[in-house]
């Protein structure tokens, strides 16, 4: 707020005058990631199919929308259309993490085998839920020998 007395002879006048600065040296980005529910997700790697289900997300904005499969230093696994038809069995043993990505036109860096942190433009990314995908257990029992017999009653 800015304000000036004048005099003017025997008359005061004041002049009040409000600024607003803007920033015009960065567009705005306004998206939100979302926040997911879900999960957590714990797998045995033997073989089987493991998909997730029942991941819900609420609260994201933006244009453009990805899901977001990544290992647990943020480098991205895959980009699925939907969680739900990965096969979490076949990422073998480790702990994987799902996210919701939303973003602007002209974001750079989206790519398997990229890090999300290393994402470029204008982007967002919700939480995320857990997939720990443990080895199987070992077997290492055996029936043994039977020594005797023949025994005749």
């Amino acid at each position: 707020m800015y304000s000036e007395d004048r005099l003017s002879g025997d008359v005061c006048d004041t002049y009040t005058a409000t600024f607003t600065i803007v920033d015009c040296s960065a567009p705005t980005c306004d998206v939100t990631g979302g926040t997911l529910a879900g999960g957590p997700y714990n797998f045995v790697v033997d073989g089987t199919p493991d998909f997730v289900s029942g991941i819900t997300l609420t609260g994201n904005s933006g244009s453009n929308m990805a899901w977001v499969v990544t290992d647990d230093l943020g480098n991205i696994l895959g980009l699925p259309p939907m969680p739900g038809v990965v096969d979490f069995d076949a990422a073998g043993v480790g702990v994987c993490y799902i996210y919701s990505l939303s973003f602007e036109a002209g974001l750079q860096g989206l790519a398997a085998g990229n890090n999300v942190a290393d994402l470029v433009g204008c982007h967002d990314l919700s939480n995320f839920v857990v997939v720990n995908r443990a080895a199987a257990p070992t077997c290492d029992v055996t029936g043994g020998t039977l020594a005797g017999g023949p025994y005749n009653f």
